[in-house]
């Protein structure tokens, strides 16, 4: 009785430890009553190497890269509006004009009374020159007592007078009076910020406005921007510069290329990821503000990995294993999988090598060891065998039940949702 235990023990053990090709996996049991059977037809595909990136999908608006919604600096009444909506304008050109009629006459007055207060400064220092050389005349008379005191202390408050920078402050404070009533002249002119195009137009001849006035608008779409908003487990794989492709649907069906701009430190409380920001050249314009944009970014990336068919990976509870034909029987594998991407699977360990044939379709009627036979064309087998049955066309048999899409691994980066 404890050998047969010791036996038994030793066997779970081995069965255990087994792994990687012919580990046997909980399919083996009844594998020789399977092996002593007819052949089953099977669809293969091989093993490549190849490089593999985990596409994550986040989808955002179009945003421009410079906006500037554009008001006067003084309040007046419109006397022409230069731009429609849809112009394009260059930095520096006129969008639209206020009456100037009062504002240049204040700065008339303020040009007169620079004038005047600098011609009074002028006549100031020659006054001081004169009192200067006064004042040293009466200081020898006096000394040599040739005149009184109080007439030498009238002279020297007259040259103290002249020395007052009254004038000095006149003049400055004309000038600031100056050149504040000139540049309220020139913002009566509004001009564009920057190259772009007039994005809307709220003004119009007669129209009396105020600086809280909104009146036109100009973005730069020259390059866009699409903000999104990338969950925690992907920030870091993200870095500026890298270059990501980008669908929007209202433009075309082809991709645009874009780099990503800039990325937050910091997440935001609201969208609950980080925003980052896509930069997209759009130098014809097609491209417009507020267009739906879905961004396909490489998250992870594997150069020259093993990758099969999502199709040839089945799934236990205790593990991975795909079907490896050799020398005209199924070997089952383990595996241990990475990147999942359209319909292709990476694997990162299990003996497999490049150019091995997997089987994805009859995988699930398999055991290890069982004769298998490779149809022609991946399909049907040789005179119309279905993969997976063994039989022809006379005694087919049903499907296995199982053996459908829904047991291959998920496709990671899948469509939907904002790829959080």
């Amino acid at each position: 009785m404890k050998a047969r235990t010791v036996l038994l023990t030793a066997l779970i053990i081995l069965l255990a430890l087994s792994a990687g090709c012919g580990g046997g996996g909980g399919a083996s049991a009844g594998g020789e009553g399977a092996r002593g059977g007819n052949a089953v037809s099977v669809a293969v595909a091989p093993v490549e190497e190849t490089d593999i990136k985990e596409i994550k999908f986040f989808n955002g608006q179009v945003q421009p890269l410079q906006s500037a919604v554009l008001a006067p600096k003084v309040a007046g009444r419109v006397a022409s509006v230069a731009v429609r909506i849809g112009d394009r304008v260059k930095r520096g050109d006129v969008l639209f004009q206020l009456d100037t009629s009062e504002l240049s006459a204040q700065v008339r007055t303020q040009e007169a009374d620079l004038a005047l207060n600098r011609a009074r400064l002028e006549m100031a220092r020659k006054n001081r020159e004169y009192y200067r050389n006064m004042l040293d005349n009466y200081k020898k008379l006096y000394e040599a007592g040739a005149v009184s005191k109080d007439k030498y202390d009238e002279t020297a408050l007259k040259y103290d007078q002249a020395m007052s920078e009254e004038y000095e402050a006149s003049v400055a404070r004309s000038e600031s009076s100056l050149n504040y009533q000139q540049s309220l002249l020139e913002g009566a002119t509004v001009r564009s910020p920057m190259d772009g195009v007039v994005s809307f137009v709220n003004v119009e001849a007669g129209q009396n406005v105020t600086t809280a006035t909104q009146a036109v608008g100009v973005v730069d779409i020259s390059t866009v921007k699409i903000k999104i908003f990338v969950g925690d487990q992907h920030i870091n794989r993200l870095a500026r510069g890298q270059q990501v492709e980008v669908d929007i649907p209202d433009v075309g069906t082809a991709p645009f290329t874009g780099t990503v701009g800039a990325l937050s430190p910091a997440v935001d409380s609201v969208a609950k990821g980080y925003p980052v920001e896509i930069d997209l050249p759009n130098p014809d314009g097609q491209i417009k503000q507020g267009m739906f944009a879905r961004v396909r970014v490489a998250v992870r990336e594997s150069k020259k990995a093993l990758v099969v068919p999502a199709d040839a990976v089945v799934n236990r509870p205790e593990g991975k294993y795909v079907f490896v034909v050799r020398d005209g029987k199924a070997k089952e594998c383990k595996v241990e999988t990475g990147i999942v991407q359209d319909g292709r699977v990476e694997v990162t360990a299990g003996g497999l090598k490049p150019g091995d044939l997997v089987v994805t379709v009859g995988h699930q009627s398999l055991v290890d060891g069982m004769a298998v036979r490779v149809s022609q064309d991946g399909k049907r087998g040789s005179q119309g065998e279905k993969p997976g049955t063994g039989k022809g066309p006379d005694n087919a048999a049903e499907k296995p039940a199982g053996e459908k899409a829904g047991n291959a691994p998920e496709a990671a980066g899948t469509r939907g949702g904002s790829g959080r």
